[in-house]
């Protein structure tokens, strides 16, 4: 009887352990910790240059809701290379910037606490199947008003789904 109730311990304690494993495993595969980029002014004040970050890297296999906070690869080649912006367009949707405003199937586009206008001009584009448009925070500064200088949408245009990273956890 004694010899029995060691075996079982023994395989309890093992049970405990896989599981501490499998969650650990888990955790470790859905979040992990980013630096902003130190050049990265452009998510403030959200995120200042060379914050910390949870990010999560689950929530980028189903669609993407509008508004949510995303790291996305700045170069295919480049795999640590990355960048972050809010979504502001989703498949289907038409997207322009325009006088200083983000419209969305021909609608200004409200955004609660942004006051300052976006810079740069932006046609009117149809985001395709699997992209997303995405613009930085920090959208009314001048260094950023030429072409060349966006790290966002207004520059390269949508993002693949298959370069988002993870999105921002709270």
């Amino acid at each position: 009887m004694a010899e029995l109730l060691k075996v079982l311990r023994t395989y309890l304690v093992l049970g405990v352990l896989a599981i501490a494993v499998l969650i650990a495993y888990r955790l470790g595969t859905t979040y992990s910790w980013k630096t902003a980029p130190e050049e990265d002014t452009l998510m403030a004040p959200l995120l200042k240059s060379g914050a910390m970050f949870r990010m999560d890297r689950r929530a980028v296999d189903k669609p993407l809701e509008r508004g949510a906070v995303v790291a996305y690869q700045k170069d295919p080649r480049d795999p640590d290379a990355f960048l972050l912006g809010r979504i502001v367009g989703l498949p289907g949707e038409r997207v322009a910037v325009k006088d200083g405003a983000v419209l969305v199937d021909g609608e200004v586009l409200s955004e609660p606490g942004r006051a300052s206008p976006t810079l740069g001009k932006v046609p009117e584009i149809r985001i395709p199947r699997g992209y997303y448009f995405v613009l930085v925070d920090e959208r009314n500064d001048g260094r950023f008003n030429t072409p060349g200088a966006n790290a966002d949408s207004r520059d390269f245009g949508p993002v693949a789904a298959c370069r988002m990273l993870g999105k921002l956890a709270h």
